[in-house]
C-alpha cells in the first residue's frame, strides 16, 4: 500500500470518527431532554434511568474525543 492509500485510508476513518462523534452528541442532547420531561412530569424511574444513560453516552462521547 502506497502513501496514498495509506492517506485516504486514515481520511476515511477520521470521517468515520467524527460521524460518531456527531452521533454520540446527539444521543447526549436527546437523552438530556428526556430527561428533562421526566423530571417536568414526575417520572422518578425514567429521570433515573435516563440520567445513567446520559452518563453512559458522556463517557463514551470522552471516549471517542
Amino acid at each position: 500500500m502506497d502513501n496514498r492509500e495509506k492517506l485516504d485510508k486514515m481520511e476515511k476513518a477520521l470521517r468515520l470518527l467524527e460521524d460518531l462523534i456527531n452521533s454520540q452528541e446527539a444521543l447526549v442532547e436527546k437523552s438530556l431532554n428526556l430527561q428533562t420531561e421526566a423530571m417536568s412530569y414526575n417520572f422518578p424511574e425514567l429521570e433515573k434511568a435516563t440520567g445513567e444513560l446520559t452518563s453512559m453516552y458522556n463517557g463514551a462521547l470522552e471516549t471517542l474525543n
